[in-house]
């Protein structure tokens, strides 16, 4: 038995996800995230200690298919804590991971929800937006791209005639829109989806855009078309860093002068020459 005090990111989880499939013995799993291992049915979930809002909140909704158990970590035959830090600029992410379940992963993947979700179908052909915010409890304003680039997409997608469906769990005081809220057709910003209906619309889009984040592992995953707009605090969030490959429908809109600092607040340049231009030629590819 394998007891893994999983990292609690939506993303991270995304990726742990390739690593955990690899394990054929029982694994008992700390994650606020259980839907993104569905199928995995070796993997028992343990509830884990968290202060950040959307994971408390995936936590301690109902949900029939996910069973908490509690467990001791010191009965396990093996223990695990994966992490990436300081050292991730020289590995990345994946190479961190790596290193930490001493294997490699086995293929990455997400389930398919979308036949959970048939009013996502009912939206035709779409394109999903995740506009700039900030939150409180993690005020990392150096990573966010300039939000008027994520605008400027909107309006483009607008004019080619694309509904675009906008994503966000703003709440006042905690998170915040950053800069001129994009052009939306449907807007869900009050963090009304469920994690899997996020994936299903993922997976549905067109195209997704945004800044560095969950939708970057998400869209590789789903071999998803997306337009990733890179701000600053490239340390961390630089496309070696994130990708565990090659992109091959993920492409990056790279500042005139990436910065790669570390420090979340950092006032990066974030300047994209010929912004538009650029977007509207991947748009024709």
């Amino acid at each position: 038995m394998i007891y893994i005090k999983g990292m609690h990111g939506l993303g991270d989880n995304i990726y742990q996800r390739g690593f955990i499939k690899h394990f054929k013995e029982e694994v008992y799993l700390e994650t606020p995230w259980p839907q993104i291992y569905q199928g995995l049915d070796h993997i028992k979930f343990v509830k884990p200690i968290t202060k950040l809002r959307t994971q408390s909140k995936n936590i301690n909704k109902e949900d029939p298919n996910i069973k908490w158990v509690t467990i001791d970590p010191e009965k396990a035959d093996r223990k695990i804590k994966p992490f990436y830090g300081g050292i991730a600029k020289f590995r990345g992410i994946i190479g961190e991971m790596q290193r930490c379940f001493d294997i490699k992963p086995n293929g990455f993947d997400l389930p398919d929800f979308r036949s959970e979700f048939p009013w996502i179908q009912e939206l035709g052909e779409f394109a999903l937006i995740r506009p700039a915010t900030e939150r409180k409890e993690w005020l990392n304003a150096a990573r966010n791209p300039k939000p008027e680039y994520i605008a400027q997409s909107a309006d483009i997608l607008k004019s080619q005639g694309i509904k675009i469906v906008s994503i966000a769990d703003i709440k006042p005081n905690e998170e915040w829109l950053v800069g001129k809220e994009p052009y939306s057709d449907v807007k869900f910003h009050s963090g009304e989806l469920n994690v899997k209906e996020l994936l299903a619309l993922l997976q549905s889009a067109k195209y997704t855009i945004g800044g560095v984040g969950w939708i970057v592992p998400a869209s590789l995953c789903y071999n998803n078309k997306a337009w990733i707009i890179l701000g600053g605090h490239g340390f961390y969030n630089s496309p070696e860093v994130i990708m565990y490959r090659q992109p091959n429908k993920v492409a990056f809109a790279t500042p005139n002068k990436y910065c790669l600092c570390k420090n979340m607040r950092h006032d990066c340049n974030k300047e994209i020459k010929n912004y538009e231009e650029k977007f509207t030629t991947w748009l024709r590819r």
